[in-house]
């Protein structure tokens, strides 16, 4: 009977063995469900970082003011041949001044939307006049802003190319240019159907160039940065006509979460700065 009572409880024991056995071997199994799971995770977004680099592009722009017939705002000189500033040091311009031209300088972000060349960014990026302080006082004297030059940095072209503006919107800040003479083969980014509700707590993340030049060069050594700047001069735009061909015209990237959404704003805390209007943004659920 003790030998009978014996075997029960060995065989008792080997079931319970065996039924753990194979609950740990079902926890297993989904643990490495969860693992290839996480690491095809990981690589979409690699994927998704990689696609979506090559479709944001660097905008630089530059503008001045012209009269009716054409005549551009000019620096005022001196006897002596030098630029006149105000108690501000802000340098004073008229119509009939005998300097150079007097242009503002600017940098954006934008990202291509469709095959054929089209771009959306901020309506501030493509017409960087619009709701600006400084820029009021000479549309109200009835003065007309002309681009002298707008070009777009793709990561596919070593070149900049020319862009034109296709449409503004009258009231919010969002803007479609195109390119001129030339199509890009990057593939656009897909903006999220109205169909697809927003969440907040979603990870989101941010693709553009904050700090325009600035960021550009930070990421060159000392001896890098100082090689750009003597082949350039210092100028601006050539500087990143020269990284371009280096392909170091490379936009960044931050993450965050999307934390609230209102009518018309969506409030994250990706960082960004200046030069980063247009950037492109995507929410995704990434695990």
């Amino acid at each position: 009977m003790a030998a009978f009572a014996l075997a029960v409880l060995f065989l008792g024991a080997c079931g319970a063995i065996q039924s753990e056995r194979e609950e740990l071997g079902m926890q297993l199994r989904a643990l490495d469900t969860r693992l290839r799971a996480l690491e095809s995770k990981e690589g979409q977004i690699t994927e998704i970082l990689a696609r979506a680099r090559s479709a944001v592009v660097y905008i630089r722009g530059t503008y001045t003011f012209v009269d009716a017939s054409g005549r551009p705002l000019r620096h005022v000189l001196n006897e002596a041949g030098e630029p006149i500033a105000d108690a501000q040091g802000v340098p004073l311009v008229d119509l009939t001044g005998t300097g150079s031209i007097a242009v503002t300088n600017y940098c954006g972000t934008g990202f291509l939307v469709d095959k054929s060349g089209e771009l959306l960014t901020n309506r501030h990026v493509a017409e960087p006049w619009w709701e600006d302080e400084a820029s009021a006082p000479l549309l109200l004297s009835g003065l007309r802003p002309v681009f002298l030059r707008l070009r777009a940095f793709f990561q596919e072209r070593a070149e900049p190319i020319p862009v034109e503006v296709l449409r503004l919107h009258e009231k919010q800040d969002v803007a479609l240019i195109r390119t001129i003479g030339w199509i890009p083969t990057a593939e656009p980014l897909l903006l999220m159907p109205d169909s697809e509700p927003l969440e907040e707590g979603k990870a989101v993340i941010l693709i553009g160039y904050p700090t325009g030049i600035e960021a550009l060069l930070a990421r060159l050594d000392t001896d890098e940065r100082a090689t750009v700047e003597r082949a350039t001069k210092g100028d601006y735009y050539l500087m990143v006509e020269h990284l371009a061909r280096l392909n170091e015209v490379r936009p960044t990237i931050t993450g965050g979460y999307l934390w609230e959404i209102l009518p018309n704003t969506l409030v994250y805390d990706a960082r960004t700065a200046a030069g980063g209007s247009g950037a492109s943004f995507k929410a995704k659920n990434w695990l």
